[in-house]
């Protein structure tokens, strides 16, 4: 009989510890829910050849190159 009891109780408390494992486990942060300031979203930086130096969450803005710039360049 002590054993039967034993038994059924290490079951449940495997059934739980898996629920609460799942459940828990769903409830984690995703990169898109955390909120940041935007001090840390832009930086001012020194500026690369082709960079702005201005940077949004560690990439650098490249400067815009309007159509007369890319017919200087040669490029079409």
């Amino acid at each position: 009989m002590n054993h039967r009891w034993q038994s059924r109780w290490l079951n449940g408390a495997l059934i739980l510890l898996i629920g609460f494992t799942v459940l828990l486990g769903g409830c984690q942060a995703s990169p898109a829910t955390i909120t940041t300031s935007a001090d840390v979203v832009y930086q001012q930086r020194s500026p690369s050849r082709d960079g702005t130096g201005k940077f949004y969450m560690g990439r650098e803005i490249a400067q815009a190159i309007g159509h007369e710039r890319i017919e200087a360049c040669g490029n079409t």
